[in-house]
C-alpha cells in the first residue's frame, strides 16, 4: 500500500514501513501507525513533494508483540524482534534484518529501498541500521505518536549517515581523525557546517568532551525538537541523490480575487444606498473624481 505517492518507484527512494509483531486482527493498528509516520514525514523541513515514496507493507505475525518485554527474548513474530541492552537513549530494539528484506515489494530496485520496521510494542526502543544497512527498527505507540515517530526518524537518520549527538559514559573523545558523519566534528570551530550554522557544541557520539555537534539540540540528540539545519540539509541531499527524474509537482490553482463586499474600500455601498436613499453619502471614499463619476453613473442607472 503506497501511503505517500511521490511518483515512479524507479525514479526515487522508496521508504517501506514493514510490520513486525502485528497479528492479522491488528492490521488496522499497523495502518494507523503507518499513517501517523507519514503525517510527520510530510511536515519535515527537508520534505518536498515527489522526493520519495512511502509504502506500508503488512506481514502478519502469529503472536502480537504487545507483550514483548525488555528481558525475555523474542516472541513468535514474523521477524523475531527483541530488546537488547539498554543505552543512554533507551533500549536497543532489533530483529532479523535479512528476513525482513526478503519481504520487500517486488519491482522496486533493492538499491532504491530503505526499510523502517514498525514493531508493535510500546516500550521505548529502536535501532538504526547504520550506513549501508538500509533498515532501522522502532517501537510504536498509537497514543503518543509524537514520541515514537521522533524515535523512528532518529533511527532512520542513522541509515542516512547521521551520528548520535548525545554524550554518555565515553568520557573524552581521543583521536585526530575527523568523523565522516556530517553532524559531528573534532573541530571546536565547526568549520564543516559553517555554511549552515555558526559554532559548535561539545558532546556527541556517546562522549561528553572532545567531539562537537552543530546545535544545542537536535533530533539526533533528543526528541524535544526536530532535526537541526545541518541534519535536515544532509537528509534532503541524501534523498535527492536517489532521484533519476525531476519530481512532478502539480501547479497550484491561482487564487480567485475576492469579490468586494458592499461598502468595502473605495466601492459604493449599494445596499446602504437602496435602504436610505441618501445617494451622496453612502460610499466610503469620495476623494477622486473617478469615484464620483462612477457613483453618479450608477445612481442614474439605478434610479433614473
Amino acid at each position: 500500500m503506497k501511503i505517500l505517492d511521490g511518483g515512479n518507484d524507479a525514479g526515487r527512494l522508496n521508504l517501506v514501513l514493514l510490520s513486525e509483531g502485528y497479528t492479522e486482527a491488528e492490521r488496522p493498528l499497523f495502518e494507523t501507525h503507518a499513517k501517523q509516520l507519514a503525517t510527520v514525514v510530510k511536515a519535515e523541513p527537508w520534505f518536498r513533494p515527489g522526493l520519495l515514496n512511502l509504502h506500508a507493507l503488512f506481514v502478519a505475525s502469529r503472536q502480537s508483540a504487545r507483550t514483548l518485554k525488555a528481558k525475555g527474548g523474542p516472541l513468535d513474530t514474523a521477524f523475531k524482534a527483541e530488546y537488547g541492552q539498554g543505552t543512554r537513549a533507551g533500549h536497543v530494539l532489533s530483529g532479523h534484518d535479512e528476513e525482513a528484506k526478503q519481504h520487500l515489494t517486488g519491482g522496486i530496485p533493492a538499491t532504491n529501498e530503505h526499510i523502517v520496521m514498525l514493531v508493535n510494542c510500546t516500550l521505548y526502543g529502536g535501532k538504526g541500521g547504520g550506513e549501508g544497512g538500509g533498515i532501522c527498527w522502532t517501537y510504536t505507540d498509537k497514543f503518543n505518536p509524537q514520541r515514537w515517530t521522533a524515535c523512528a526518524l532518529h533511527e532512520y537518520g542513522h541509515v542516512l549517515g547521521l551520528a548520535d549527538e548525545y554524550g554518555g559514559p565515553g568520557g573524552i573523545w581521543v583521536g585526530d581523525i575527523e568523523p565522516r558523519q556530517p553532524n559531528v566534528t573534532i573541530d571546536r570551530n565547526g568549520t564543516k557546517w559553517r555554511h549552515l550554522v555558526t559554532g559548535a557544541h561539545e558532546g556527541a557520539r556517546g562522549y561528553n568532551r572532545g567531539i562537537y555537534r552543530p546545535t544545542r539540540d537536535c533530533r539526533m540528540r533528543s526528541f524535544a525538537g526536530g532535526f537541526c539545519r545541518v541534519c535536515s540539509d544532509h537528509i534532503r541531499r541524501e534523498l535527492e541523490g536517489y532521484l533519476t527524474e525531476e519530481p512532478v509537482v502539480e501547479p497550484e490553482e491561482p487564487e480567485k480575487p475576492e469579490e468586494p463586499e458592499p461598502g468595502d474600500g473605495n466601492k459604493l455601498n449599494i445596499q446602504a444606498i437602496e435602504r436610505s436613499g441618501n445617494y451622496r453619502n453612502n460610499f466610503f471614499d469620495d476623494n477622486s473624481a473617478g469615484c464620483m463619476e462612477a457613483v453618479q453613473w450608477l445612481l442614474k442607472r439605478q434610479f433614473g
